[in-house]
């Protein structure tokens, strides 16, 4: 527990957010209600699972959290665990990681590494930029000189070396405050998915059909993250799904996978026309909607929202439930047509809908 009237902002503390542990972060503290008694506060970290409302000030850390609690740092919702660190780690001023890299980090198991560009380790600390580099399996690291106005320093690593290097330093420095156990199958799968992601095989692409459509449904298979596919309404609702996967010529689902964890799907509907359109993309993380469209796109198949006038005719549509579904939505029953953006029948925009 902490007491937050006799603490400032600034502080660096360790916590949980959401069920995730989170080490290094910076305190941020907002509102302070006396008369009510509690407090509002942001968490600045660099676990991009964990990203929530941008605090005012963050520290230098690309990630932030808002929560409320009492003043004694009781009944704080979704963070907890929060613990002070009087020997706090240092963080490096000014640090620019770029979008690329970040990404990777994001959607790779090597996402838990993020914060070691963040933290002064002893390795490279003069370094304040980084980039990918044009050399396999290589990070570019660039120093900016005040004095001179420019960059005066520029090195390639690779990056598996740069982050055995400095998570060994970052363990030793701040022993007690700072863990990371990786082991040599780790970096080795730090250093594989890195290539993969620079020549474009790290993320792949599968159209599933029938029962295999079921797989693209269900949580346990998706990847860390808090975008739509999470929150989608369908998740592990399987016994609502028998309009796809009893629809095979139809109906199929594309997923975005990185390591067979889901990152991203669409249902892929067959018009009577014979065009294939993709529906909604449900994402792990917002740019991957874009990767996902631009994907399909490029494999020839066209965004429903481009087509004035689509119908798809089931095979097979008399069930118990049915989906919600997002553009498909208006259901002849008798016909077993379904229309998209037009008509006026039945609508499928609830789970377990009845169809008189």
């Amino acid at each position: 527990m902490i007491n937050f009237q006799s603490i400032k902002s600034g502080c660096t503390i360790n916590c949980n957010i959401d069920g995730v542990s989170i080490q290094g972060a910076i305190l941020h503290i907002g509102k302070i209600n006396l008369d009510e008694g509690y407090v509002t506060a942001w968490i600045c970290h660099s676990n991009p699972d964990r990203e929530g409302d941008p605090s005012p000030e963050k520290y230098g850390m690309p990630y932030s959290w808002v929560f409320s609690c009492n003043l004694d740092g009781t009944n704080s919702g979704d963070v907890s665990d929060i613990r002070i660190i009087e020997d706090g780690l240092v963080y490096k001023q000014n640090v620019e990681v770029s979008e690329d890299l970040v990404r990777f980090l994001r959607f790779s198991d090597s996402s838990k590494v993020d914060i070691i560009f963040h933290l002064k380790s002893g390795v490279m600390d003069e370094f304040t930029k980084y980039e990918l580099s044009d050399k396999p399996g290589f990070i570019k690291l660039t120093h900016f000189s005040k004095e001179i106005g420019k960059s005066d320093k520029i090195v390639d690593i690779r990056l598996a070396r740069f982050v055995r290097q400095a998570t060994t330093a970052l363990v030793k420095k701040y022993s007690g405050i700072f863990e990371m156990n990786l082991s040599d199958k780790d970096i080795e799968n730090i250093h594989n998915n890195f290539l993969a992601f620079k020549n474009g095989s790290l993320l792949r692409l599968e159209i599933l059909s029938g029962e295999d459509i079921l797989q693209g449904y269900i949580r346990e298979n998706y990847t860390s993250g808090k975008g739509t596919l999470h929150n989608s309404c369908m998740t592990d609702h399987l016994d609502y799904l028998e309009l796809y996967t009893k629809n095979p010529s139809q109906v199929k689902l594309a997923v975005i996978k990185v390591n067979d964890k889901i990152h991203g799907r669409c249902l892929i509907w067959k018009t009577t026309t014979g065009l294939e359109v993709f529906d909604r993309v449900y994402f792990a993380h917002d740019w991957m909607e874009k990767h996902i469209t631009k994907t399909l796109t490029e494999k020839g198949f066209v965004s429903v929202n481009k087509s004035e006038f689509n119908i798809v005719q089931l095979e097979n549509w008399d069930f118990k439930a049915y989906p919600y579904l997002d553009s498909f939505y208006r259901f002849d029953k008798e016909t077993g047509r379904l229309l998209a953006l037009i008509g006026n029948h039945n609508m499928l925009r609830n789970t377990n809908v009845t169809i008189n």
